[in-house]
């Protein structure tokens, strides 16, 4: 959010005059493909005997949605037919069916030829499946009709998946922070008063942790206290909000520069947060806990600096003790640029707000707020 703010600073102020690079769609995130399950796994064994993927199995299936994209097969693709691929505030259309899904990471990875995406977290809740991964490529192939920087971008991104019964991706929706890829690969000049996230290129877990749901009555009270924070966020209460954390609280934002590895640091962000922008409407179109996570998506409609906005951005809260311990946020900063009328959307025209996230799992405890 600090990053926002400064974003749009800057651009109000005429610092960003980068317009000739920013008619061209950013980089395509990753999305998902699948191979089919190995033989003798879980799985695989359950999608032979048509049996509905839950639970561990459907975690490992999604996990294995990512061994031909990291090899580049797309003739293993693992989107249904039917898939739509949503690349979150990124401007860029939506990719709907199988054929453009393809097409899409076939353009990603001719810019990347050494692209991986290397899982860290999985939380499971019904058929609903969410998933951190470092994605790690080198710009040898030219990005958005640029010649090739031959630099390495490397960053967390968040994939949020709607699965079919048998294991296949219905719904894609991918939370990378764009300018954060063209900052490190030296496409958006520096900003006065900013920095990138520093390039990733190694992943912190050598093997990913799963979570399945229980749905039981510990996962809900982890709900409770995230929908309690929720409210003091809307009101602007960062002390009530605060309360919430545990006294080593760190904070992961994608979109920034550094994590934030106290209370005291996030309580001077949400008072500049607070002191720069006005909250005119929040709304949580899916929220839903997976053990000691919630998995959180959260629509913003603000005014800063006399600016409408629009916003969506993606959390993962892990608890611990009744309180939040760590958070993982996830977003695009660009949409901040393009909304600003400084930075054209993909297809020319500034986007006027970003697209709709996924719906909230049924039966979730998800809600919505004004």
């Amino acid at each position: 959010m600090i990053k926002h703010i400064t974003i749009a600073a800057m651009l109000i102020a005429g610092c960003n005059k980068s317009a000739d690079e920013s008619n061209k769609p950013p980089m395509k995130p990753a999305g998902s493909s699948k191979a089919m399950m190995a033989p003798g796994s879980s799985a695989g064994m359950s999608m032979a005997m048509g049996k509905k993927l839950e639970g561990q199995d459907l975690a490992k299936a999604a996990l294995a949605c990512m061994d031909p994209w990291n090899t580049h097969d797309a003739s293993k693709s693992c989107y249904a037919d039917d898939v739509k691929m949503h690349l979150v505030d990124s401007g860029v259309p939506d990719a709907s069916g199988k054929a453009a899904a393809t097409a899409s990471d076939q353009m990603f990875w001719k810019s990347f030829s050494d692209l991986k995406g290397t899982p860290q977290l999985v939380l499971v809740n019904g058929n609903h499946v969410v998933i951190t991964a470092l994605y790690v490529g080198t710009d040898d192939g030219g990005f958005m009709g640029k010649p090739a920087t031959k630099k390495k971008a490397g960053v967390m991104g968040l994939l949020s998946w709607d699965m079919t019964d048998d294991g296949k991706v219905k719904d894609d929706w991918v939370f990378v922070d764009f300018g954060d890829v063209m900052g490190q690969l030296g496409l958006v000049p520096p900003m006065p008063g900013m920095k990138w996230r520093p390039m990733m290129d190694k992943a912190p877990l050598a093997a990913p942790v799963i979570v399945v749901a229980k749905n039981d009555a510990a996962e809900k009270a982890n709900l409770d206290l995230i929908n309690t924070g929720d409210a003091a966020f809307e009101k602007g209460d960062w002390k009530a909000l605060m309360a919430n954390m545990t006294d080593d609280f760190v904070e992961h934002p994608m979109m920034e520069e550094n994590d934030i590895k106290s209370k005291a640091e996030a309580l001077k962000m949400y008072d500049s947060m607070g002191s720069a922008m006005k909250m005119n409407k929040v709304e949580y179109p899916a929220k839903w806990a997976a053990g000691d996570y919630v998995f959180q998506v959260s629509t913003m409609d603000w005014t800063m600096m006399g600016k409408p906005l629009h916003t969506t951005e993606a959390m993962v809260f892990r608890l611990q003790g009744g309180k939040v311990a760590e958070l993982w946020g996830f977003g695009d900063s660009l949409a901040i640029a393009q909304q600003m009328g400084m930075m054209p959307a993909p297809g020319g025209a500034p986007a006027a707000s970003g697209p709709t996230p996924t719906p909230a799992p049924a039966g979730s405890a998800a809600s919505s707020k004004k």
